[in-house]
């Protein structure tokens, strides 16, 4: 039997357990089903974007009964574990745009900034819906105009790691997710 740990070290930072995989394989699984629920006979363009949605992506379309077109955009605001504030052009999708919906999976929605300027980008250019589906949302900061379809988990503003999200490229391949630890738990390690 693997035991989960409660408190992990990446590089400068000390993590405890935040959510179990047990509880995220529940949560995807559910997901799964709502996705098919919204999308009816839609078949929307995936986009993933690169690099934390990988693990949730691969997850969450697994439970879907029928094949979809994926493709992956990388955006960008984070370096460590503070966002910069300025968004890095996503790679090019170069599929046909105009006409066509689309679904956008993404690992964390947190001032929503990085994803609306993916969602103006493709309305702009004539996509007819635009949805979106994060696995984890910082509701305490989304900014007001960002929609968020659907939502694994609801998290205050605290950095995580884990189940694909990083620290500094360390920790994606975490089963679990887990939050920075508070200055007392320090010791714990």
């Amino acid at each position: 039997m693997i035991t989960t740990p409660n408190y992990i070290r990446l590089g400068d930072k000390q993590f405890e357990l935040m959510i179990t995989a047990e509880k995220i394989r529940e949560r995807v699984a559910a997901m799964g089903h709502e996705l098919v629920q919204l999308l009816g006979d839609e078949r929307p363009v995936v986009l993933v974007v690169l690099k934390g949605a990988f693990v949730f992506a691969a997850d969450l379309l697994r439970q879907l009964p029928y094949s979809l077109e994926v493709h992956f955009v990388q955006l960008s605001s984070y370096k460590g574990d503070r966002s910069s504030g300025r968004v890095k052009v996503p790679l090019p999708y170069g599929g046909e745009v105009a006409g066509q919906s689309f679904l956008i999976i993404e690992d964390i929605v947190d001032t929503g900034l990085t994803l609306s300027r993916l969602m103006e980008d493709l309305m702009s250019d004539g996509a007819v819906q635009v949805r979106v589906a994060s696995f984890l949302c910082k509701p305490d900061v989304l900014k007001d105009r960002m929609r968020v379809d659907m939502v694994g988990f609801d998290i205050p503003p605290e950095f995580v790691v884990g189940y694909g999200l990083d620290y500094d490229e360390m920790g994606r391949h975490l089963a679990h997710v887990y939050k920075v630890a508070d200055a007392g738990d320090m010791e714990r390690l």
